[in-house]
């Protein structure tokens, strides 16, 4: 899953280490842990799901926007362009824009994922319990890590996708008027 490009960094190790201690502290119940490591699957199901989307989305606003460039350059040569040719300027202006936010959501990949000292810490093979707790807290803190970047693609993609929006009003307005 892992692309060229793609930066990836550690979850925070201490903090795992401080919810695992605090989760053992409390006497949890390994009937719990077992509930949660099935909701496990499904989440890290539906965050793959999530990037896939925005990833395929990212892409279709820079190439819409692309096109659109293109159309706005070749369209604004022609002598008939003149009376529009404001319009057409910042359609072109917001082009760019939404170029920018689709290539913003596209390389926007900051992957977290647990080190090898999250996964086989050697104090916790004692305890098959703790070690699977401490395997959750860091899919989670994971999770939460690419839900957040998630929520900065899907704002880029909102202004990308709004910038064609505007953009193709602007080219209708300068096609009527030319």
């Amino acid at each position: 899953m892992l692309r060229r490009g793609v930066t990836t960094t550690d979850v925070d190790t201490a903090f795992v280490k401080r919810m695992t201690e605090r989760l053992h502290s409390t006497g949890f119940d390994p009937k719990i842990l077992s509930a949660l490591e099935q909701f496990a699957g499904p989440m890290l199901d539906e965050l793959f799901g999530r990037i896939t989307t925005l990833e395929t989305k990212a892409t279709s606003v820079v190439g819409w926007a692309t096109a659109l460039l293109g159309f706005l350059l070749l369209w604004s040569n022609k002598p008939r362009a003149q009376p529009g040719l404001g319009l057409v300027r910042t359609a072109t202006a917001i082009a760019i824009v939404a170029i920018l936010t689709g290539s913003f959501a596209a390389a926007a990949r900051r992957w977290k994922w647990p080190t090898i000292d999250i996964w086989f810490r050697e104090d916790e093979f004692g305890s098959s319990t703790r070690l699977r707790a401490q395997h959750l807290i860091a899919l989670l803190q994971s999770y939460q890590s690419h839900t957040v970047m998630s929520k900065h693609q899907g704002w880029a993609l909102l202004v990308g996708q709004t910038a064609i929006f505007l953009a193709g009003i602007l080219v209708a307005f300068a096609i009527f008027l030319g």
